[in-house]
């Protein structure tokens, strides 16, 4: 029973750690007999998190959206779950290059709705405008950066 243990003290200490467990190997010791267990490549590397500047530069004529006249909407934009409002600038924290951007939007009480695009940052950039244009397939701009995926929230 102690050679279980452990095993899975090994493997709890490697996955809490964010160890990349390339060349780790753990003694099993069972009735005298000492086993070299190798443990395989897994995908445990550490997450590589660094701070980046986001300044939100979405004005609201870039919101306006004409329908016999023009409407302005209520504008909510969180970069990896941060609010940052109209013509602000903040520090995000960013794992593994990813940069989640949710936005909500609502005309008064006629339409609404979010979405939240998904980024890979550009290697080395560490500065980032976000822009809006109803007329870009993705709507919001991220400057440096790749969007990814596109996810409708109801």
């Amino acid at each position: 029973m102690g050679h279980h243990i452990r095993y899975a003290l090994v493997i709890t200490t490697i996955i809490s750690c964010g160890i990349w467990a390339q060349s780790v190997s753990t003694t099993i010791v069972s009735s005298n007999k000492s086993v070299q267990k190798p443990l395989e490549k897994s995908a445990l590397a550490p997450s590589q998190k660094k701070m980046i500047t986001i300044n939100n530069k979405i004005t609201k004529q870039a919101t306006g959206y004409h329908y016999i006249f023009m409407h302005y909407p209520t504008l909510d934009i969180r970069v990896n779950n941060k609010l940052i409002g109209q013509g602000e600038t903040a520090q995000v924290e960013v794992k593994n290059n990813k940069l989640l951007v949710r936005y909500d939007y609502k005309f008064g009480s006629h339409r609404q709705g979010a979405k939240i695009i998904e980024f890979k940052l550009n290697p080395g950039s560490q500065s980032h405008d976000l822009t809006f244009s109803w007329d870009d397939e993705w709507r919001v701009q991220v400057e440096n950066a790749t969007p990814v995926k596109r996810t409708i929230i109801e």
